[in-house]
């Protein structure tokens, strides 16, 4: 279980990094990048934008990053698991394509994250009883899912 939390953790943590700079980048320099474009591709604007006018434009595009940063870093506070659905709600919002994630590692994590699931709800006696670990099997697991966590934190960095 802990392992399941330290690979939320950990891709929560990259994403919420990596949204806060490239907003950080727009206010300071307004460099444009593919995480500003999928903030504000992935977001609501809840507020009813009135037209803008020529000298509120910065402040406008300044606004409605400041409410794209605020919806995905509530999104990231909000998310509870690793699985597929988890996974693109926290990746797609910074630039990261979903054809750019391997649907074998997407279904290994699902994986996971079902498995983790079933013995985080129940009690620890049936736990044990009904799932017993093999430390091999469970090794070769992690360590296929931190090899397409390499991959997806090379996306992240590349971004």
């Amino acid at each position: 279980m802990l392992i399941h939390a330290e690979l939320e953790a950990y891709i929560e943590d990259r994403g919420s990094t990596l949204a806060t700079s490239a907003v950080t980048e727009w206010n300071a320099n307004k460099v444009l990048s593919p995480t500003l474009l999928g903030l504000l591709a992935f977001t609501k604007d809840t507020e009813n934008p009135q037209p803008a006018q020529p000298t509120a434009t910065v402040s406008g595009m300044a606004r409605r990053l400041t409410t794209a940063l605020a919806h995905y870093k509530s999104r990231v506070h909000q998310n509870h698991g690793i699985k597929t659905k988890n996974i693109c709600e926290l990746l797609l919002p910074i630039g990261i394509q979903d054809v750019d994630l391997d649907p074998v590692w997407m279904n290994a994590m699902d994986n996971f994250g079902t498995d983790r699931g079933m013995v985080a709800h129940q009690s620890s006696a049936i736990a044990l009883v009904r799932y017993a670990i093999d430390p091999q099997s469970e090794l070769m697991t992690v360590t296929t899912l931190l090899g397409g966590l390499k991959i997806v934190d090379e996306q992240i960095s590349a971004l």
